[in-house]
């Protein structure tokens, strides 16, 4: 059961939700009973889904014994739990194997890389910047980021790690505010000394920027391969909009005459144009109550927004205070 003091943090964070809505949508949402307990709702689902994204990049780390190793149930229970012990395990013994880092071998020498595992940096990369529900994928929020978050990174690392406790134990199915939350503030504390570390920092900043760098490519060729096509076909570039007058004239049945009114060139995006500008918007374009869902939400007529961009902020996964400590 919470706390008071946990039933407050949960009121600020909702606040905070709704007061980032009606700053970037331009309206005047009142939190209200039954708003809170729907964002709250999304809120677990986000975290459900989170680990969930993560769980193919868990199996990677061969935690169950080989199918053929015919082992007892028991057997089995003992041996992934003891792969699990060898992963989590963060003193300067098991720095080496934590699931958390990679290592670099030059000669006869093994270099440690802090929180670049592959399994974190493609899972990352996986769900943040290849999911449509990711923030991310908003043209506002992306343009905000230069490089990766470690608040954001972090949120990686605890999907990854709730996804291997899931393998070891297949009746933790549901994410654990109490097991995690301090867990979470523990590892951006630690990716944060890492970038002011002397020996770590440098390298540790490169590879959050090359992260991001990598992040954002994957996300503009998965947005242009993903658009989804609408009702009415709508021309991207300026040839579509003309072709030949016979070709045309052979698609009708009557004659036509030609017209002298050209239409005005299209603008074309000078090569200096902002970065990733070429990514679509997967959220401006969108129009929640065409499907006929009831709006919890009534601003005034010029500036009304639909639920799913009150509950757009709720994915951010750099809020003021971490969204692990809400429930």
């Amino acid at each position: 059961m919470s706390t008071d003091k946990e039933k407050f943090a949960v009121e600020v964070y909702l606040r905070e939700v709704v007061a980032q809505a009606n700053q970037k949508y331009h309206c005047n949402i009142i939190l209200t009973d039954v708003l809170s307990a729907s964002l709250l709702q999304s809120l677990s689902s986000c975290r459900g889904r989170l680990v969930d994204s993560f769980e193919h990049y868990a199996a990677l780390y061969d935690i169950k014994p080989p199918e053929d190793s015919q082992l007892s149930a028991s057997a089995r229970q003992e041996y992934m739990k003891e792969r699990q012990k060898v992963l989590f395990d963060s003193s300067k013994a098991g720095l080496f194997t934590n699931f958390l880092h990679s290592h670099e071998i030059t000669g006869d020498t093994v270099d440690l890389l802090m929180f670049n595992n592959e399994n974190l940096i493609e899972g990352h990369i996986q769900k943040w910047y290849r999911d449509t529900k990711s923030p991310l994928c908003d043209e506002t929020f992306s343009r905000s980021l230069t490089t990766t978050p470690v608040t954001l990174l972090a949120w990686s690392a605890v999907a990854l790690r709730a996804s291997i406790d899931k393998i070891v134990n297949s009746r933790a199915t549901r994410f654990s505010k109490n097991k995690y939350a301090s867990w979470y503030f523990d590892i951006v504390k630690d990716m944060e000394r890492t970038s002011a570390h002397p020996v770590h920092g440098k390298l540790f900043k490169s590879r959050l920027f090359k992260l991001h760098v990598r992040g954002m490519e994957a996300a503009t060729k998965f947005l242009q391969d993903n658009q989804t096509a609408g009702v009415i076909y709508i021309p991207s570039l300026p040839s579509e909009l003309s072709q030949p007058l016979d070709l045309f004239r052979s698609k009708l049945n009557f004659p036509i005459s030609q017209s002298s009114t050209a239409p005005a060139p299209l603008p074309v995006c000078s090569a200096g144009a902002e970065p990733y500008s070429e990514i679509p918007s997967q959220f401006s374009q969108i129009h929640t109550f065409a499907g006929g869902s009831e709006s919890l939400l009534m601003p005034p007529l010029q500036t009304r927004i639909t639920r799913s961009q009150a509950l757009l902020t709720i994915h951010n996964p750099v809020p003021v205070r971490s969204t692990l400590d809400t429930r």
